[in-house]
């Protein structure tokens, strides 16, 4: 049976997807794999060459794939393919109420962010989009690294690390629909809660 490193293997010619040189693709595999036939929706900001679409595409076949990137080459790339379950929609993210309209009726089991990695894009991009994650469903910013550059710092919005730490309390002291945050080598992951879901430091409390 094909992995999803396999998958990500397969559509990483000509760099169409760096997600095996950036080690990402291992995560994806470990954390997803058991969910191969469950997952039924997944967003991907930035598409750049596809591959990594097609990827998520060919591994969970039971979900619709949907892509947004702020440049119209990927976005005709993808549609020239053609194909079913696949979407791909032209946004910039900096634009809140066209990302709002985009988002408005829909869920997604998973989404991934492997847009600018500027920080208030990824800022944006998070407080609009994880309303529509699903119960027990991943939020994924990529390539945190990158987020630390300066020339990837908007001053209007506080940095990555900064914007990370204000939701520490939050988390721990139950106060959101975070389940957990996890910091990963070169990217952070976001789990939500499912509904009445019982875990051990939330029967502690309530004991």
């Amino acid at each position: 049976m094909e992995t999803l490193i396999d998958m990500f293997a397969k559509h990483s010619v000509n760099r169409s997807t760096d997600k095996l040189i950036s080690r990402h693709a291992y995560y994806y595999d470990e954390a997803f794999s058991h969910l191969k036939n469950e997952i039924t929706s997944l967003l991907e900001i930035g598409i750049n060459r596809g591959g990594s679409m097609r990827a998520w595409k060919d591994f969970f076949v039971n979900a619709e794939i949907y892509g947004i990137d702020c440049r119209y080459s990927p976005i005709r790339r993808l549609e020239a393919e053609g194909g079913e379950r696949t979407h791909a929609v032209r946004i910039n993210v900096e634009d809140k109420e066209k990302l709002a309209r985009f988002a408005v009726d829909k869920q997604f089991d998973i989404i991934i962010d492997d847009g600018s990695h500027n920080n208030h894009h990824q800022i944006i991009a998070f407080e609009t989009l994880w309303p529509t994650i699903k119960p027990g469903g991943y939020y994924v910013i990529e390539d945190t690294a990158v987020s630390w550059n300066e020339n990837h710092i908007h001053s209007s919005y506080p940095i990555l690390e900064t914007y990370l730490t204000g939701l520490i309390r939050p988390i721990t002291s139950a106060k959101n629909d975070i389940l957990y945050m996890t910091i990963r080598p070169n990217m952070v992951v976001f789990r939500k809660h499912r509904v009445n879901e019982q875990t051990v430091e939330l029967d502690l409390r309530n004991s």
